[in-house]
């Protein structure tokens, strides 16, 4: 099957507005974010999580991945929330929106610092963030992976209203294997019925 063309479709703005939930408060990224992104990220466990984070995490890796993600906003390819604790301020992650085409779709991702876990931070960054792309955006899907053993990720993406769509068997390589990966999704149609059940 050949490869399908796609026509780039800018869906979200230069600088991005900030959002917030009773507990959260979600911005830009700035340079100045580097030092608590290479405390977050040097752990292995998030890691293997991810399958994308390099472990050991090398010295200076957070400013550099800062600022090549600041590159790729700029030209409209994707966007990355800071997620920070409202009345703290404290840096606890970072939610992305990546690759929409003409199809007004776009892969999702976050990461939650370990220190952090079990605390429902995922689920209500990843509300507000779906909140506001479905509103203030035109796409039409959301989707993400996570591995097939991280069921709490799974959990996370339900509770926010995703569905599981299929199983990509050994999709990814990652932590010296490859990777079978859940996908889920989220349609403007799904959200939208979610919100009228909520209200009714």
């Amino acid at each position: 099957m050949a490869i399908r063309p796609g026509i780039f479709l800018r869906v979200f703005p230069a600088e991005l507005p900030q959002l917030e939930s009773p507990r959260l408060l979600l911005r830009g990224l700035s340079l100045s974010d580097a030092e608590a992104f290479q405390v977050i990220c040097d752990d292995p466990d998030l890691a293997k999580a991810t399958g994308m984070i390099p472990s050991p995490y090398p010295p200076g890796e957070a400013a550099r991945w800062i600022t090549e993600q600041q590159e790729l906003q700029a030209l409209g390819e994707h966007v990355i929330f800071v997620i920070t604790l409202k009345e703290a301020g404290d840096v606890i992650g970072n939610l992305s929106f990546k690759g929409s085409d003409e199809h007004r779709r776009a892969e999702i991702g976050y990461i939650i610092g370990k220190r952090w876990w079990g605390n429902g931070y995922a689920t209500e960054a990843l509300t507000l963030a779906i909140q506001w792309g479905f509103e203030k955006t035109i796409l039409r899907r959301m989707y993400a992976y996570c591995f097939s053993w991280n069921d709490a990720s799974v959990r996370v993406l339900e509770k926010a209203g995703f569905q599981r769509e299929g199983l990509l068997r050994e999709n990814f390589y990652a932590n010296g294997t490859f990777e079978s990966e859940i996908v889920m999704g989220l349609t403007r149609t799904d959200w939208e019925n979610q919100i009228e059940e909520h209200h009714t």
